[in-house]
């Protein structure tokens, strides 16, 4: 794809990464690395298994303030982690798409991640058209904003068994198809969380 890190540590910032293709991590493909990933534009990207704008796997990066738009994969349109512990903060995950899981995320193996204040918005999946979790993940995920997004199930979040996803102090609006998976699970109003608009500035130009 656009950049391949392989047991190094660099810090990715202020790129436009677009435009690439790859089996796994069309934009940036990340193995047992602690790199940081900031302020980049990572966009229109694409990879036919996992991880159209990222994919990791062992690995623990930081993902702060970036764009990650249009992008697309058979899993995890947006980006794509296997037995990783990522640090997703600020980042802008828009309009992505998973023929099959996660949208904008896909978490497999035994993934450890931090999603806080991020904004999810127009993503499309199979299943998790914003997050897809698979058994045995333990993501922590706060102060986030999903609306729009869509799945045949989960078009918000799909939680597989065995997996302990939950949400805090998070806005939900207009998620379509069936918004949470399983259906016996609604994480909204509960754990400071709301299905409330919130009121984006200009989102046709992608002012959230």
């Amino acid at each position: 794809g656009g950049i391949y890190c392989g047991g190094a540590s660099p810090t990715i910032a202020n790129n436009t990464i677009t435009h690439n293709s790859s089996t796994q991590g069309g934009g940036v493909f990340c193995k047992a690395s602690s790199c940081t990933i900031r302020d980049n534009e990572i966009r229109d990207n694409t990879a036919s298994d996992s991880g159209g704008g990222i994919y990791c796997i062992d690995a623990s990066p930081g993902i702060f303030r970036n764009l990650i738009h249009g992008n697309s994969a058979d899993d995890g349109g947006g980006c794509g982690f296997a037995n990783s512990a990522p640090t997703l903060v600020s980042n802008a995950i828009t309009e992505n798409k998973a023929l099959q899981d996660g949208g904008a995320l896909v978490f497999g193996g035994s993934s450890a991640p931090t999603v806080v204040n991020n904004t999810f918005v127009g993503n499309q999946a199979a299943a998790g058209g914003a997050i897809y979790c698979s058994n045995g993940c333990s993501p922590t995920v706060a102060n986030c904003i999903f609306a729009s997004n869509e799945a045949t199930h989960g078009g918000c979040a799909y939680r597989e068994t065995g997996s302990a996803l939950g949400f805090a102090y998070c806005f939900f609006h207009a998620n379509g198809g069936e918004p949470f998976y399983p259906a016996s699970w609604n994480p909204v109003a509960t754990n400071g969380n709301r299905d409330d608009d919130p009121l984006f500035l200009a989102p046709w130009v992608g002012e959230y």
